[in-house]
């Protein structure tokens, strides 16, 4: 999914707020708010796959700076780093 298409999915989950937030029969906001979800839970599963490439690709830089610098970092240096990459990672998510 490039920029555009979640572009176009920003758009779609503003655009039922303010459908929701005008709508005043029941059945109408019920169906809104289900198509929001659906919305909230497509984006959801982006930033999940965003962010597992993205810690895809740190464990590959890791693993490749120590194969070819290995005496640059101790293994307590890449405990380390993985360690903030995680909590890191848990922050974003909450």
């Amino acid at each position: 999914m490039d920029n555009d298409d979640k572009l176009i999915l920003q758009n779609k989950t503003d655009e039922l707020v303010n459908q929701i937030l005008a709508e005043d029969d029941v059945n109408k906001v019920k169906d809104l708010t289900h198509l929001f979800n659906v919305a909230c839970v497509k984006k959801d599963i982006i930033r999940v796959k965003t962010l597992d490439n993205l810690y895809d690709t740190v464990i590959s830089k890791v693993a490749e700076r120590f194969e070819k610098r290995p005496d640059e970092f101790s293994n307590s240096d890449l405990i380390s780093y993985l360690q903030v990459f995680n909590l890191l990672l848990f922050l974003i998510m909450i």
